[in-house]
């Protein structure tokens, strides 16, 4: 082996620490940004990982999520399939994509039908009902059911009667997924109801009728007042129409209007027509026809007080009328809305012991005894009715 030589070693021994010192100046330059790198991937990686686990519980969820929709669909379905209403589901372009077996017989299409033309509901409903569809426009507004009624003419041309009911359907993220609805066969109950309404209206036309004989009865016993009765129960309805009574409430105080004197049926003809002056007897006879007609009336299953309406109508706020001496809100305001009605009419009509005073002079008595006799708010309208909006003392 060749021996170096002493200059050669030096050389060699040079060069290595001249390697060495590099080494440790890479060292201390590259490392740190070497590990820094390292460390960088790894919490890259990480992340990676957790977004990657993130991702698979998602994709879970998705499909659990679908699996339950589409079990819900397949049960929806199942009961759909099976009920004697339609059922329909829409999407969210509201067009129908699902309707149940008994749309064919209660319509004559069948799902083949809707599902070829998915605006063939809309088209079969009646011309005038269309505009009750216009909710489903609101699409998503439906969180609760909407419910009404609307025909549908069928294939045959016949008209049917349906409860329409849907509601907007959502995703667990807030998402419309569309409209389901159901239609139930209502058309017997329609045309029932129909018969129930042409019945009572029959009935409430010869209800009417009879009291207008009896109103017509009392009239034969004095012909001089004859037409008091019904243009009382004009005036007073009118004035309870005003007063914003309920429609059944104001005629209530109409019938009440024309059976009012019936009591004066008792009283003997020679005195209701009697010209002059009356005696104390004859007067109290006279006023005894409030409680005369309250006897005859409280035997009759009205559907208003009209009894005691009639026994009150001369009353008086202050306690000053007959035949009870009531004040104030012990008065009936059907009594009370009477008794104006019957002061004016009496006051601007003829009566066999005096010409017709006129509207404006009755009016101005009813002014007199505003809140003392007569109920202010039942005055007030009066007097708006014929001074402000031109009512008439009916003929």
């Amino acid at each position: 082996m060749n021996k170096l030589s002493p200059h050669e070693n030096d050389r060699e021994s040079l060069c290595a620490q001249i390697v060495g010192l590099g080494d440790q100046t890479l060292r201390k330059s590259y490392f740190p940004q070497l590990q820094k790198q390292i460390e960088e991937l790894k919490k890259a990686r990480a992340a990676e990982e957790e977004k990657s686990a993130a991702l698979e519980i998602m994709i879970r969820d998705l499909r659990e999520s679908r699996a339950q929709t589409e079990e819900s669909e397949r049960k929806f379905r199942t009961l759909a399939d099976f009920t004697n209403d339609m059922e329909y589901w829409t999407g969210p372009d509201e067009r129908i994509i699902y309707m149940s077996p008994s749309c064919e017989p209660l319509t004559g299409y069948s799902q083949g039908d809707f599902a070829a033309h998915p605006e063939l509901f809309e088209s079969i409903v009646h011309p005038d009902d269309r505009s009750l569809l216009a909710i489903h426009a609101l699409g998503a507004a439906l969180v609760e059911p909407h419910c009404v009624d609307l025909r549908i003419i069928t294939r045959q041309g016949l008209t049917r009667w349906f409860a329409h009911t849907c509601q907007a359907i959502f995703a667990e993220d807030g998402r419309w997924l569309g409209l389901r609805g159901s239609n139930r066969d209502i058309t017997k109950r329609k045309v029932a109801e129909d018969q129930i309404q042409r019945y009572s209206g029959q009935l409430e036309s010869a209800f009417m009728h009879t009291v207008l004989v009896a109103m017509n009865l009392s009239e034969l016993r004095d012909p001089y007042t004859a037409g008091h009765e019904r243009r009382v129960g004009e005036i007073a309805r009118a004035i309870a129409n005003e007063l914003g009574l309920d429609e059944n409430r104001a005629k209530g105080v109409e019938v009440a209007g024309y059976l009012h004197d019936l009591g004066k049926m008792t009283i003997p003809a020679e005195i209701l027509t009697r010209p002059g002056k009356l005696s104390a007897v004859e007067l109290m006879l006279i006023r005894g026809h409030a409680q005369a007609s309250y006897n005859v009336l409280q035997h009759a299953e009205f559907p208003w007080p009209v009894a005691d309406i009639a026994l009150q109508h001369h009353e008086r706020l202050d306690g000053s009328g007959y035949p009870q001496g009531l004040k104030g809100e012990q008065i009936l305001l059907e009594a009370r809305i009477l008794a104006v009605a019957d002061v004016v009419e009496a006051m601007a009509s003829h009566r066999p012991y005096r010409p017709p005073l006129g509207i404006e002079q009755a009016l101005a008595e009813i002014e007199r005894g505003c809140g003392s006799l007569y109920d202010p708010a039942v005055v007030e309208v009066c007097l708006r009715l014929f001074r402000e909006k031109g009512f008439k003392l009916p003929q």
